[in-house]
């Protein structure tokens, strides 16, 4: 069931609905009859079937949860207006746009949540000036653990899986967990050509994506992170309750995410050569461990 989000009014004369939002929101269950005579002393001359009518399509929007005769707001719909109105503070709150930053040399940004960094960063990766900037070079990313890609709407997902279509990478991750090697899979099948490494030690406290010539370093604090790697050490496959459960934890937690973003080509060009020869090091070795295990078995 799709959850309706319906905006609470705070000024004016309110609607039925959002005067049993209001009176469920202080009184947690009500039978329909005590809800009529609420909205009746909140003055509103309604009649009991239309209270009811308005109950059940309620209830019906997701919006609110029947338990035997009484009536309670639904979680679920709380944490949609929640997750809306995070959306919208994201939107409005941020000083730097994400076309501006793609015109910059320099800049450094601040997130309340991850979900508000991963919504700019699909903002910033599907503009065609980014494309622009990426041309064919390779994309590097030295990852604590694999960025989740099934976050956000139908939109935001067809959206990061138009920009891995023309994306050709190296992913370092120094995790190697089953949910980085199952996020791994998926990047390498939407990706035009993505090569990952598990259990790899980088010298580096944060984790860094470098595309085209930006330079994006993303400060996760630590709190976040041992959320993150809880996580991934606890859930076993894409659907396990453990997963989707903590990771809400993680995407909607405040914290204070900062983001440097340089446009340095010569740093670019250095880290890109230095991947490349990683990557072809660690393919070597993996292919010689391969024909070890084929010959002792």
């Amino acid at each position: 069931m799709a959850l309706t989000v319906n905006i609470p009014q705070t000024e004016g004369r309110k609607s039925v609905r959002n005067a049993i939002i209001d009176i469920l929101s202080v009184e947690r269950s009500l039978t329909a009859k005590k809800i009529y005579n609420r909205v009746r002393i909140n003055g509103h001359h309604v009649s009991y079937q239309a209270v009811h009518k308005t109950l059940k399509e309620m209830t019906e929007a997701g919006v609110l949860i029947r338990q035997g005769k009484e009536y309670t707001i639904s979680l679920s719909w709380v944490e949609t207006i929640n997750q809306f109105a995070n959306k919208m503070k994201s939107v409005y709150s941020q000083t730097i746009t994400a076309m501006e930053v793609l015109f910059k040399d320099h800049s450094n940004l601040t997130f309340n949540t991850v979900m508000e960094m991963y919504r700019y960063f699909l903002e910033f990766l599907s503009s065609e000036r980014c494309r622009q900037v990426m041309g064919e070079d390779i994309s590097l990313g030295y990852l604590n653990h694999m960025w989740f890609s099934f976050i956000g709407t139908e939109d935001e997902q067809q959206q990061f899986r138009e920009f891995m279509k023309k994306a050709t990478g190296i992913l370092f991750i120094r995790g190697n967990t089953s949910i980085d090697n199952l996020l791994a899979a998926y990047y390498t099948e939407v990706g035009k050509d993505v090569k990952v490494y598990f259990g790899v030690e980088t010298k580096l406290d944060f984790d860094r994506i470098v595309i085209g010539n930006f330079i994006i370093d993303v400060y996760i604090p630590e709190d976040i992170e041992k959320v993150f790697d809880l996580t991934y050490s606890s859930a076993n496959v894409l659907s396990d309750a453990r997963l989707s459960s903590l990771y809400e934890t993680i995407l909607y937690k405040q914290a204070e995410i900062n983001v440097m973003i340089s446009l340095n080509s010569k740093l670019a060009a250095k880290l890109r050569r230095q991947a490349i020869e990683k990557s072809g090091q660690l393919s070597r070795k993996n292919q010689k461990l391969l024909e070890i295990s084929a010959s002792s078995s």
